[in-house]
């Protein structure tokens, strides 16, 4: 049997041509490419399941805030299981979907996963010449306190649920690659709104974050909530940027 060829189709390179303001200045044009590798092909199921996991993973982190005094650089961990999700994802769905126009992507995705253990041990090595103590006792030290310093302030389920959210999204990106051609989108445009928000955060909330405002105990810790906030507001507004730009090419095309 011939190896199936891959052909990506060329069936929404006519409407890319409009240039209807859509809404504000985005065009019509620009909202189809945009959407094109953002979820316009996306099932309502594969939408709703992106929700969840963003509720979720939202949720679990503010609980560990509130509940195990989760800290500003705790919050950085889901975003880590969120880049491992996306290098193990990548080879993941190769196998499934087979485009050898993603293999250059998939080769660099694995260096990084063979990166990590080499790293970890360069590291742990300058630690054992430090604390002048063998390897073995040096990483089995350390990872006893980053295990711990996971554990008991409960992040490891928000870091699950956000590497599983990556996951299963990645299908949805190959799919898209496979039936429309490139370029191959691995993230959405929340990374964008995260490092938009994430600005705004440190040259304006961060000041007001160290306030006193420790006598409301949802805001013990006020760094962790408002850096907490800013990731959930760049997410649900991605999300919805997504859902109503989708929306009003629906409405542009039915009217058309």
């Amino acid at each position: 049997m011939a190896k199936k060829q891959f052909r990506p189709s060329n069936s929404v390179q006519p409407a890319l041509t409009d240039s209807k303001k859509l809404v504000n200045e985005l065009t019509v044009r620009d909202a189809r490419w945009m959407l094109l590798h953002e979820g316009q092909d996306r099932t309502v199921f594969e939408l709703l399941l992106e929700l969840v996991f963003l509720l979720a993973t939202a949720g679990l982190v503010a609980y560990a805030i509130y509940k195990f005094n989760a800290t500003p650089a705790h919050l950085l961990l889901p975003l880590i299981a969120q880049y491992a999700a996306l290098n193990c994802g990548l080879p993941i769905w190769q196998m499934v979907y087979r485009l050898p126009p993603l293999n250059q992507f998939v080769r660099n995705a694995l260096l990084n996963v063979v990166a990590w253990p080499i790293v970890i041990g360069i590291v742990t090595y300058i630690r054992s010449r430090q604390h002048e103590a063998p390897w073995n006792s040096q990483f089995q030290t350390d990872f006893q306190w980053a295990y711990h310093w996971v554990i008991s302030h409960e992040m490891h389920w928000p870091m699950a649920t956000a590497f599983l959210g990556i996951l299963l999204s990645l299908s949805a990106k190959f799919r898209i690659f496979r039936d429309h051609g490139p370029p191959f989108c691995s993230v959405s445009m929340g990374c964008a709104m995260r490092i938009l928000i994430m600005f705004l955060f440190a040259f304006f909330a961060l000041p007001i974050s160290f306030g006193n405002l420790d006598a409301v105990p949802f805001l013990r810790n006020n760094a962790a909530w408002f850096l907490w906030a800013t990731l959930f507001a760049a997410d649900l507004l991605a999300f919805y940027l997504m859902v109503d730009v989708r929306r009003r090419l629906k409405a542009h095309d039915q009217g058309n």
